[in-house]
């Protein structure tokens, strides 16, 4: 639709990779200071929490998408004193992102019908 009016898709197509890539660039530019020692597995719990808060917010509202990921940091803080005393409490926190997008998920759908041969389901 934007093409046909005109706008120039590719060049805004590749602009926002080329903002996307400065922004992670420096992100992890910045990332070293604040961690002894930055692996594949620290890293992954960093995107499996933005993928929390994008499936929360379906993957098309950035503003609902960034408070669900506040959401899901307070919460893993908040659970964090705990992982000292309850040994178990460490490993449940590392679960937020999933039960809370698991949680999101059943509360969006909870009202959707499915047509199937003409017959509506819930």
């Amino acid at each position: 639709m934007s093409s046909l009016l005109g706008v120039p898709t590719r060049r805004i197509e590749a602009l926002a990779w080329l903002g996307s890539g400065v922004i992670c660039g420096c992100v992890f530019l910045m990332l070293p200071p604040l961690f002894k020692s930055i692996d594949q597995g620290t890293l992954t719990w960093f995107i499996i929490g933005a993928l929390g808060g994008a499936i929360v917010g379906q993957f098309s509202s950035l503003t609902v998408t960034f408070f669900a990921s506040l959401v899901i940091g307070v919460i893993e803080s908040v659970l964090t004193p705990f992982s000292n005393t309850f040994q178990f409490m460490s490993d449940f926190r590392k679960t937020t992102p999933f039960v809370v997008a698991v949680a999101a998920i059943m509360w969006i759908s909870r009202r959707r019908t499915v047509v199937l041969a003409g017959r509506e389901m819930r």
